[in-house]
This record gives C-alpha cells, sequence and structure tokens, in this order.
C-alpha cells in the first residue's frame, strides 16, 4: 500500500520540483507581450497595464484622452503653466488628481528625469520622448534602453511631434502614437476613434 502511494506521489513532487526551478515559467510569458515603440525598440510589457508615469506631456494628454486617468501614477513636472502665463494648462485641469500625483520630472523633451521618483510611484511602464529637435533616433534609442535598464521596467517612447512640417506627416505620426499607446492600455476601440477624429478635421 504505502508502495502504491509512493508511486502515486512521484509525478506530483516531479511537477513540483520543474516549477520551482522556473518560476512563473509559461505564466511569466503569457502576462506579457512585446510591442514596437515609435523608435523602433522591441520592449516586453505587461499586458495588464495599471500604473503609468510619465515625463512626456503628450502622452500624459492622450492617457486623459484615452479615459485612462485611474492609470496614471506620475506626471510630468513642467507643464503647470509657461512663460505666457502662471495658470496650469487645460490638461493639467482636466486631472482631478493633479496635486496629489507626484511629479517625476520631464515636459519638454530632453528636459531632466527623476529617476528616482519614478521608482517610488511602482509603475508597469514608464513613458519618454522618441523626439528631439536633433533627431538622432539611434542615441534616443540607446538613451531609452539605459533609463529601463536603471528602472527595471518597460520603457515606451512615444512620438507625437513627427520630424517633418507637413501636416499630414505630422497627423499620421499621432495617429500612430495613438494606435501605440492604445494597444499597451487595451483600448484600441477609443484609440481608432481618436485617429478618425484627426482624420475629418479641417
Amino acid at each position: 500500500m504505502l508502495l502504491c502511494l509512493s508511486l502515486l506521489l512521484l509525478p506530483a513532487l516531479a511537477w513540483g520540483g520543474e516549477e520551482a526551478r522556473e518560476p512563473g515559467g509559461d505564466h511569466v510569458a503569457a502576462a506579457t507581450h512585446t510591442v514596437r515603440d515609435m523608435l523602433g525598440r522591441q520592449v516586453r510589457v505587461p499586458k495588464e497595464i495599471r500604473r503609468i508615469a510619465t515625463v512626456n506631456v503628450d502622452a500624459f494628454r492622450m492617457l486623459l484622452h484615452l479615459q485612462a486617468e485611474d492609470r496614471i501614477v506620475g506626471i510630468p513636472s513642467d507643464m503647470f503653466g509657461s512663460r505666457f502665463s502662471r495658470d496650469p494648462t487645460l490638461e493639467a485641469l482636466a486631472f482631478e488628481r493633479l496635486e496629489d500625483t507626484p511629479r517625476v520630472g520631464g515636459g519638454q523633451p530632453g528636459s531632466e528625469i527623476d529617476l528616482e521618483g519614478v521608482i517610488a510611484t511602482d509603475p508597469d511602464l514608464f513613458i519618454l520622448w522618441s523626439f528631439s529637435h536633433r533627431g538622432d533616433t539611434r542615441a534616443m534609442a540607446r538613451q531609452a534602453d539605459r533609463i529601463q535598464e536603471r528602472l527595471g521596467i518597460p520603457v515606451i517612447a512615444l512620438n507625437t511631434l513627427g520630424m517633418e512640417p507637413d501636416a499630414g506627416k505630422a497627423q499620421a505620426t499621432l495617429r500612430r502614437a495613438y494606435r501605440l499607446l492604445g494597444r499597451l492600455l487595451q483600448r484600441e476601440e477609443r484609440a481608432r476613434q481618436s485617429g478618425l477624429e484627426l482624420r475629418t478635421r479641417p
């Protein structure tokens, strides 16, 4: 009888040992997917993104537009007024948790990022710029990789400005940004509608 019980337990013990060697295993793989950001980087991100920090003001606006304000845990520092006015910008006023949400640096592309502040917000995703006036995308991609390594979380570079003065190309860049963010948030339909709105604007 004891021998029979031992034989029955062997498969269970072997299965448990395999799990111990590879914690998470297929479960971790199933909980993530790979996306290509706007610098051409392949980034593995969680399928369920619940906490987002960003230094990209346009990304912040888009998160509000895609009705994902409840996921924002870190916001750009430099978007609260300008040299023309001390009043908060419209997107800042639209965010109800403005005073309670940590500011993590950034604002204008290339401005300083508070990496420790980003880490303190415990985000699932950090959104960076993918635009600079110099236009060296390879250097920006390397910078994004370095930031991702330091933070230990996925970093997505997003661009809404475009490198061309042509209005049609600029709108195409913006639609691409919405599609990327919609996929990350599982808000593809909302992002598609945003793209259609851009097409119908005069």
